[in-house]
C-alpha cells in the first residue's frame, strides 16, 4: 500500500538528484534529506571495516567496493526512511542497486509505501549519459584522482549506473536534466503529483 507521499530521488551519479532535491524541498516548504549525508556515521556504527574497503578497491577494483557497500547502503536506507518523513528523500545513486535476493527484498520493502519515487537521470541515450557522467564525475572530483584513476572508474560507474534495470523498476517517473533548468525540472516533478 502506498501511503506515503514523500518524494524519493533516484537515478546515476552527477543527475542531478541532490541540486533537484534541494531545489524540491524548498519549493514544498519540507527539509531535504541525503543520504550520503548520513553514510558514514551509520556505516561507522555498523561492522564496516575502512581497511578492508580499501583493500577491496585496491586488490579488486570499484566494483568489488562497491559490492561490499551494499548490505550497509541498504541500512542507511532503512534507517533515514524510518526517521525521517515529510521531506525530500535524496537516495544517491547505488543504494537502490542490489545483486543480492535478500537485499533487494528489504529494498523493495522499504521504497513499497512511497508513491513519487522519481528517477532523476541525464538522458535518455546510455552514450551520451555515460559521456556526460564521466566529464561531471572528472570536473568534480579531478583534484582527488589520478587520470590513470578514472581510466577504470569511468567504465565501472557506466556499468553499474548508466541504464541500471533497478532505477527503471522502482521510478514512477523519470526526469531528464541534460539542457534542463533546475526550475523546469522540479515543476516537472511537482507535475507527477
Amino acid at each position: 500500500m502506498k501511503n506515503r507521499t514523500e518524494f524519493v530521488l533516484i537515478g546515476p551519479p552527477t543527475a542531478g538528484k541532490s541540486t533537484l532535491g534541494i531545489a524540491l524541498a524548498k519549493s514544498l516548504g519540507v527539509e531535504y534529506v541525503s543520504l550520503d549525508s548520513f553514510r558514514n556515521e551509520i556505516f561507522n556504527e555498523l561492522d564496516y571495516n575502512v581497511k578492508k574497503a580499501e583493500l577491496l578497491l585496491k586488490s579488486y577494483g570499484f566494483e568489488a567496493l562497491f559490492e561490499y557497500w551494499r548490505s550497509f547502503e541498504c541500512i542507511v536506507l532503512e534507517t533515514c526512511i524510518n526517521e525521517f518523513a515529510n521531506c525530500v528523500f535524496d537516495v544517491g545513486a547505488g543504494y537502490v542497486i542490489q545483486s543480492k535476493p535478500d537485499l533487494a527484498m528489504r529494498t523493495d520493502l522499504a521504497l513499497a509505501p512511497f508513491s513519487y519515487i522519481v528517477r532523476i537521470d541525464l538522458c535518455s541515450n546510455p552514450k551520451l549519459s555515460a559521456s556526460l557522467m564521466k566529464q561531471r564525475l572528472y570536473e568534480r572530483d579531478r583534484q582527488l584522482k589520478s587520470d590513470q584513476d578514472y581510466a577504470e572508474i569511468d567504465k565501472v560507474l557506466a556499468r553499474i549506473f548508466i541504464g541500471n534495470p533497478a532505477y527503471v523498476r522502482y521510478a514512477r517517473h523519470t526526469i531528464y536534466t541534460y539542457q534542463r533548468t533546475v526550475e523546469d525540472c522540479v515543476a516537472n516533478i511537482l507535475a507527477t503529483i
